[in-house]
């Protein structure tokens, strides 16, 4: 698991960072970990919040939170995965967010949490197939508050995709 937390959270993902820092107030907390069932492996991020969250995170998570679900509505065998991440991309785009700061990638998962066929998939996409499992990430990172990343395992079906887990997309909450 990876994790990072405050405004340095979106840009410092290193556990003795996070392991040594205080959480206060207003502290917003990415989630990224990697789960296993027999021999496959699963990708999951949520981000959450010591305390309230502000009007800014609230803001923030629904725009990438919007994207990713736009995105994986679009999600069926034939589509090319850059095609996908257009779509998630002018929606950022639209709300202000500034590209160069947010991670837009698609990956297989399988025998290993992040699968490519070939190395050109990572910059060229590929085609959805049906059986696949794969995720799409999306990480902002926001100077002012942190990192907002939201990903999940999704199988894709002959007809869209099944979702790998049941865990709530909402901003974690919790007290100081």
């Amino acid at each position: 698991m990876m994790f990072g937390a405050g405004p340095d959270g979106g840009f410092v993902l290193d556990n003795r960072y996070a392991e040594a820092k205080m959480l206060a107030e207003g502290d917003v907390v990415v989630f990224d970990c990697c789960g296993k069932y027999e021999m496959y492996h699963c990708d999951t991020a949520r981000t959450g919040i010591v305390g309230k969250a502000s009007a800014r995170l609230s803001e923030l998570h629904a725009v990438i939170r919007e994207a990713l679900e736009t995105a994986e509505a679009k999600l069926e065998p034939g589509v090319n995965t850059e095609e996908l991440k257009a779509i998630a991309a002018d929606i950022l785009s639209a709300h202000g967010l500034n590209l160069s700061l947010t991670t837009l990638a698609w990956h297989n998962v399988g025998l290993d949490v992040v699968e490519y066929a070939h190395p050109s998939e990572r910059t060229k996409g590929w085609v959805v197939e049906a059986g696949m499992v794969m995720n799409f990430e999306l990480f902002h990172r926001d100077p002012d508050i942190g990192g907002v990343h939201l990903e999940d395992s999704v199988h894709v079906t002959a007809s869209g995709l099944e979702h790998l887990s049941m865990l709530p997309r909402d901003v974690i909450v919790t007290g100081v």
